[in-house]
């Protein structure tokens, strides 16, 4: 049954599959480029302004999620093994893990704002930035687990690409690559950010790689739009 739904909205699944990957990547560029009045302690932007970068992250992890679904069923029509259920899984604990980190990260740094904005002293000032530091750590061992569990999900489902006849290596070992990068540096450098420690960080050349899959997707789902309408 699953299988002739598939089959019956496969054009579809490729490109609004593509089109939450590309939403995916608008929320990261979105978080990227947040203004330092929002990522600094304390917090001074505007209402309007925490709204919306509040909720790029949580929606950065929807998307995902829902692009990670489309590829798992675009690969499971040639390949439905243990390895691209794994893929798809690995995917989703990763993303709930970013939504966690991102959602309990943004509301520590906006509500400890407020209490030091309202502090009465520069001691208790003090006190507010130091409690700020000392739980914002605990990000850091939540973003771990996010890259951990992205990662191994990037490099299964680039070995069920590489065998899949849309995708096939070009598409299959890059993410493959992606993936191992991503462990690699942030396993030399944890606790902390590769980029904290002299090297690069993954994030954006993973992301970029997303960006190129989605749009590769749009344009396959077009074709078989295209081509099933003139037949």
């Amino acid at each position: 049954m699953e299988r002739l739904y598939y089959m019956k909205h496969k054009k579809e699944i490729f490109i609004y599959g593509g089109l939450a990957g590309l939403l995916s990547c608008l929320s990261y560029a979105i978080l990227f480029t947040a203004p330092l009045e929002y990522v600094q302690f304390p917090v001074t932007a505007s209402q309007m302004n925490i709204v919306f970068y509040f909720w790029a992250g949580p929606f950065l992890a929807v998307f995902g999620i829902m692009n990670s679904y489309a590829i798992y069923r675009i690969l499971a029509e040639e390949y439905q093994g243990s390895l691209n259920r794994l893929a798809y899984l690995f995917s989703i604990i990763a993303f709930s893990y970013l939504a966690a980190m991102l959602l309990v990260q943004e509301t520590l740094r906006i509500t400890l704002s407020e209490r030091y904005v309202d502090a009465m002293n520069s001691a208790t000032q003090e006190l507010y930035t130091t409690l700020f530091l000392a739980l914002d750590g605990l990000d850091l061992g939540i973003d771990l687990a996010w890259d951990l569990f992205l990662s191994i999900s990037l490099i299964l489902t680039g070995y069920v690409m590489s065998r899949h006849s849309q995708f096939k290596v070009w598409f299959g070992i890059p993410a493959m690559i992606c993936g191992a990068l991503l462990l690699i540096l942030n396993g030399v450098t944890a606790p902390f950010p590769p980029n904290t420690r002299g090297l690069f960080d993954a994030g954006p050349l993973v992301g970029f790689y997303s960006l190129v899959v989605s749009i590769y997707m749009i344009i396959i789902g077009f074709k078989m739009r295209r081509r099933r309408h003139n037949e």
